[in-house]
């Protein structure tokens, strides 16, 4: 008896625990039932997105879009940030690529945290020399590339540092201010102390004209691009200083994303982004295969494009050397002048295409 009754005791708890187990499992499904059905509407809504804005007259064009995106974030209506993106998307290879690759939800995130940002022609939007702290897009509108270049120029030491302090306290370009000084170290030191004292240059030099050579700093322009053109992410990446001054050509447009959202949305992208740029960059110059990761970073973020027209010179015999250059597609001439004093006079002589 005791024996029976212990087996109804083992089998009401076997039941007892396989009812559990059914029960829970259903509610996994319900619950898993739940966020389809979630998502479905989410989808729906998205999708339906641009119908209802373009039912209330709303059309998403370029001025509605840059209207949106110059609102604080927080201030977009959410209902609109699907259209936003794809509008983005379609209009855009850099965007479309994000899309492609990490679907419409990261590029919604990127609509959600970037702000637009407007400079007049002539604007620098970056300098050499100083930390970054933001990433860019150019949405519309063209931007030259410069890199900075010594040349030694004669000058009197009354111009040269009037225009010492005019970089320093009216363009306020700190960086570039301690590039020129430091280039010029002999010329600081033999300064009366009570003129050096305090950057008060401008003073106490009406009488030096005569000239001589000093170190200045002129802006070489590497190239210029126009919009879908993306740039700022090296110094994020590597925490690092901005290796190039962008200046806008003219009225330019970008959307640029803070460090710290950066860092949080879009980092790893862009890693990915710039390992892939390297790998194929490698891969088509057999030349730098041998080098390190590092140096091969460096490297790719110094060059520029430059194209040449039919009859173009890339640089011409006796030209300072101060570029080193990779031919992506086409082919050149190389030809050297050389001088023959008993006929005197100069040939071009051929020696490779």
């Amino acid at each position: 008896m005791s024996n029976n009754n212990k087996n109804v005791k083992s089998n009401l708890k076997k039941n007892f625990i396989n009812n559990q187990k059914v029960l829970s499992s259903n509610l996994i499904t319900r619950d898993e039932s739940k966020k389809q059905i979630k998502m479905v509407k989410i989808v729906k809504e998205r999708r339906n997105a641009i119908i209802s804005s373009s039912e209330n007259g709303k059309e998403i064009n370029k001025e509605y879009v840059f209207h949106f995106l110059s609102k604080i974030p927080g201030l977009r209506p959410f209902k609109d940030l699907y259209p936003i993106a794809e509008y983005l998307s379609q209009n855009y290879n850099y965007f479309k690529k994000i899309k492609n690759e990490q679907g419409l939800n990261f590029l919604e995130k990127i609509t959600r945290i970037s702000r637009l940002e407007t400079f007049q022609k002539g604007a620098t939007i970056i300098r050499f020399g100083e930390m970054g702290d933001k990433f860019y897009i150019v949405l519309e509108g063209t931007v030259e590339i410069f890199k900075p270049k010594f040349i030694e120029k004669e000058e009197t030491p009354n111009n040269f540092l009037r225009e010492l302090k005019k970089i320093k306290d009216i363009e306020r370009d700190e960086t570039k201010y301690k590039r020129i000084k430091n280039k010029n170290l002999n010329f600081f030191k033999n300064l009366p102390e009570e003129i050096n004292k305090n950057n008060s240059f401008h003073r106490g030099f009406d009488r030096m004209e005569y000239k001589q050579l000093f170190n200045i700093e002129i802006d070489e322009k590497m190239g210029e691009y126009k919009e879908d053109f993306s740039f700022g992410e090296i110094a994020l990446i590597k925490e690092s200083t901005r290796n190039a001054t962008i200046k806008a050509k003219e009225n330019c447009t970008l959307l640029t994303i803070s460090n710290e959202e950066y860092n949080k949305v879009i980092m790893d992208f862009q890693k990915r982004k710039l390992i892939q740029d390297i790998e194929h960059f490698i891969k088509t110059y057999s030349f730098f295969r041998n080098f390190d990761n590092d140096k091969v970073i460096r490297l790719f973020n110094c060059f520029t494009k430059i194209e040449l027209y039919r009859g173009d010179f890339l640089y011409k015999q006796n030209m300072d050397a101060n570029s080193i250059y990779v031919l992506e597609s086409g082919s050149f001439i190389v030809y050297s002048c050389i001088s023959f004093p008993w006929i005197n006079d100069y040939i071009d002589f051929k020696i490779s295409c």
